[in-house]
């Protein structure tokens, strides 16, 4: 399982992005590894003024119960929050959650 994080041009818009300080890794369901799914999970979410991800929604989906996992892996998420002029403020990230069988 890998994570990457996909970010809109915040540098245009003078803005840092949030940086990954606490991750919490989503368990591989059991019908998932008997039926040896693999794949991607994409989701959507804001990273408030608190540093926590807000309004998780799955943008691509691979079923079999990893979709519900990446999110609640997600949700455990800890970020130090975007900043522009030095100050905190909300952004939109996707976040590719991989799920490889071993």
């Amino acid at each position: 399982m890998g994570n990457t994080y996909g970010r809109t041009d915040f540098a245009a818009q003078g803005i840092t992005p949030p940086h990954l300080i606490k991750r919490s890794e989503p368990e591989y369901t059991e019908i998932a590894r008997q039926a040896k799914c693999q794949g991607a999970v994409v989701l959507r979410t804001t990273v408030g003024l608190d540093g926590l991800p807000h309004d998780i929604s799955v943008t691509r989906a691979v079923g079999l119960g990893l979709d519900e996992a990446a999110a609640t892996a997600v949700s455990k998420w800890k970020f130090d929050p975007a900043k522009k002029a030095g100050q905190p403020v909300a952004v939109q990230l996707n976040i590719e959650v991989n799920f490889r069988l071993r």
